[in-house]
């Protein structure tokens, strides 16, 4: 299978044909649309120029950028379109020769419909990046006199973005529909006559016959008794010479003013490196299409434009006027501004990086998504303008946030969007950042609870969600499908795979990364032009944690194909962020709570066997009264406290009866652990029992076991001194195994240590 692509010289005659054919077991077929041939990116296809008068050599244009020769001849060899997406123009050259000529091939998408997907979104970038110059610079400011020459680079770049718009079909379209229904003013025109003459009936003849100045009698022909001697007669005829089409022809001329300084700065020698020859080639091809527009009759029939017209709302609102009017207000700002979207250059093989244009795009329709959940639309304002003032793009980082304050669950929520945010490497637990290596995802969302509880810094209970655009993202439903059953076989040849580089796993397990390395994450997802959804993995039976994919992919039209279970979801994560009942919400508030504290560090850690950690597992302090009540103790194996109004008594409050341990002071520390549940006995039981000298009536008793293992260093920690340490006066207090371990370190051993 072949396509023979025929190569026109400037008269656009043809001089042979640049033959393109398919690779062995490649499959790949190119093809020929009119008279431009059609590949795809990333494949490789076989070439063959074939000139009409069968030249020895050839040099072809873009050359080492797109083609591999099989000889020095350059007539044969490989085209390899790689990973850029557009039309491109081929220039084939005879050395020593006048014998030149173009072909022209576009180069389409492997994932999106060429003519309609892809088109669409780039129209749905450039149409969001104009709103964003119309609403950040007012158009009534912009000057009609001829700007000086602008530095190179934003004059580049203004003319790589009129380039590109004016070749799309929109404003081709645009053009066309001007040319064959302009747009008729209504031109009224005045002329003295005679009184006697005939006139039509109108809103103005009454005006006129009751003006001042020279009067003729009527002789009582009229109701009036006389009428100016000469009347004026209005005749309203059209004409094209109106505002809007005045507004067309200065935008051609300025877009040509554009080319030609261009020209002017990349100079007129034919010399010079590749995207300087063809950016005069381009240029000036631009400015040829411009003259063919202005040489319709229709523009000579209009007038020079004076005033702006920045409130016309012919041009804001008639078809074919607007999108004239949009590309004016956009390029314009761009002798003033960068557009700072890194696609790739206008003058190489390629127009445009599809990779990175899906990422921009995908961007740009999650912020749409998030305005939706949230109830008002900011898609504009994640195009950023730098503090220079001299470039319009995606912020980066922090300057790339779009805000919303939204209400869910009748609870406030703050809603931020990033492009490109970076998350440093970093030890402070509540800070945006990761824990283990620098990570940038695509698109973060982070939902923020207004008024957190009192006990939790601001910003820790955070909510992150990740969003990575995967144009080349392959089999969906096997990596992220919760519902597909794999094996341990399965599982082990995919961690074969990822030893030698080609694990289809990757994305998977980047999203991993993403949500576990990246601090307060709670999911992380892709977004590919797939169309074969899979519910996203969820850690527990709660939305988030979570981790998947969901399909995005530009259509003609109509909204994006997949926006609707995109914002779906985003809608069940904002009400599962303002549940406060959620198991998540309570993670997130104790893991805020635990790692707000500054814990001190012990120089043990050898413990029994607790039940809950020790933070949260009690010991029973006590501090007997003399050698008597400890050798009742340790003899009866029972603890004994008083439960009478004293204020040394225990209440049925108390978190003291809580405690399975018992640290008992006498002579070294002994450890215990309590055996039943608390009982009540009286005065005369205890003294029957030889309990020395009971004071209160009644008494909680519990018995006990001794831990014959116990931790060595506890022996030596002075329970006396802990009561004064920690302000408790009382013979018996509660602590947690933590703050034992906390008095080890800090030396608590002996009764001569001071209180703090």
């Amino acid at each position: 299978m072949e396509a023979r692509v025929p190569i026109r010289n400037g008269a656009g005659e043809s001089i042979g044909f640049l033959v393109l054919s398919q690779l062995p077991r490649r499959g790949h077929v190119p093809t020929l649309v009119g008279s431009a041939g059609q590949v795809v990116e990333a494949a490789v296809y076989r070439y063959q120029v074939l000139l009409d008068e069968r030249p020895t050599s050839v040099y072809l244009e873009p050359g080492d950028e797109l083609f591999s020769y099989d000889s020095h001849d350059c007539l044969t060899g490989r085209l390899q379109p790689r990973q850029h997406v557009g039309r491109i123009r081929i220039a084939v050259r005879v050395p020593e020769a006048e014998t030149a000529g173009i072909a022209t091939i576009d180069v389409a998408p492997t994932k999106l419909e060429y003519a309609a997907e892809y088109q669409h979104m780039l129209g749905d970038i450039a149409d969001i990046a104009t709103e964003a110059v119309l609403q950040g610079f007012a158009p009534a400011t912009l000057e009609l006199a001829q700007d000086s020459i602008a530095p190179a680079k934003l004059l580049y770049q203004q003319f790589a973005f009129l380039n590109a718009r004016l070749a799309s079909r929109e404003v081709q379209d645009a053009l066309a529909l001007i040319v064959a229904n302009p747009h008729r003013a209504w031109h009224v025109e005045s002329e003295p006559q005679s009184a006697g003459r005939p006139m039509p009936a109108t809103s103005s003849l009454s005006l006129s016959v009751t003006r001042p100045g020279q009067r003729v009698d009527t002789h009582g022909r009229l109701r009036i008794a006389s009428v100016p001697r000469a009347l004026d007669r209005r005749r309203t005829e059209s004409t094209f010479d109106s505002v809007p089409n005045r507004f067309v022809k200065y935008a051609l001329a300025r877009w040509r003013s554009i080319a030609q300084r261009l020209i002017d700065v990349l100079g007129s020698s034919e010399s010079g490196p590749g995207p300087v020859r063809r950016g005069r080639v381009v240029a000036r091809d631009m400015q040829r299409d411009i003259d063919r527009v202005l040489a319709n009759p229709l523009f000579a029939q209009v007038g020079r434009l004076e005033v702006f017209p920045s409130s016309n709302q012919v041009l804001h609102r008639q078809q074919g006027y607007r999108e004239i009017f949009r590309t004016f207000a956009l390029a314009e700002v761009g002798s003033r501004l960068s557009l700072d979207l890194d696609v790739d250059d206008v003058f190489s093989a390629s127009q445009r990086n599809v990779a990175t244009l899906y990422e921009y795009w995908a961007f740009l329709q999650l912020v749409e998504a998030v305005g939706a959940v949230c109830g008002e639309p900011r898609t504009v304002d994640a195009f950023a303008i730098a503090s220079d003032g001299l470039s319009l793009g995606f912020g980066q980082g922090r300057r790339s946030g779009v805000a919303w304050d939204t209400a869910a669950g009748g609870r406030r929520l703050n809603v931020e969007v990033y492009f490109n945010r970076h998350f440093r490497a970093s030890k402070e637990p509540l800070r945006a950042s990761s824990w283990s290596r620098a990570m940038r995802p695509d698109c973060s969302v982070r939902i923020r609870p207004q008024s957190p509880p009192p006990d939790v810094l601001p910003g820790s209970l955070d909510v992150w969600l990740h969003f990575d655009a995967k144009y080349r993202v392959d089999r969906v439903r096997e990596q992220f499908d919760a519902g597909v059953d794999e094996s341990d076989s399965t599982a082990g040849d995919e961690e074969a795979a990822e030893r030698v580089g080609g694990s289809k796993r990757e994305d998977l397990l980047k999203m991993h990364a993403y949500r576990d390395a990246i601090r307060g994450s709670a999911g992380a997802y892709v977004l590919y032009p797939g169309d074969d959804a899979a519910a996203p993995f969820r850690e527990f039976d709660e939305p988030l944690p979570g981790i998947g994919a969901f399909p995005l992919r530009p259509r003609d039209g109509a909204r994006a194909r997949g926006r609707e279970a995109l914002e779906r979801f985003l809608r069940e994560v904002l009400d599962h962020v303002a549940d406060r009942a959620s198991q998540d919400e309570r993670y997130r508030y104790w893991r805020a709570v635990i790692r707000g504290r500054r814990e001190p560090g012990a120089r043990s850690k050898w413990l029994p066997s607790l039940s809950a950690p020790p933070r949260d597992a009690f010991v029973l302090c006590y501090v007997p009264r003399g050698p008597e009540e400890a050798d009742w103790i340790s003899r009866m194996q029972m603890i004994v406290l008083p439960a009478d109004a004293d204020s040394n008594a225990i209440t049925a409050e108390s978190s003291a009866l809580r405690a399975e341990w018992l640290a008992l002071e006498g002579g070294t520390t002994t450890l215990w652990t309590r055996d039943s549940a608390w009982f009540v006995q009286t005065r005369e039981d205890l003294l029957q029992s030889g309990y020395p000298e009971p004071l209160a009536g009644g008494y909680l008793c519990a018995s006990l076991s001794i831990v014959r293992a116990a931790p060595p260093w506890l022996a030596d920690l002075n329970v006396r001194a802990l009561a004064r340490s920690s302000d408790q006066s009382a013979s018996f207090f509660r602590l947690t195994w933590a703050d034992l371990l906390a008095a080890d370190a800090s030396g608590i051993q002996d009764a001569s240590i001071a209180a703090p």
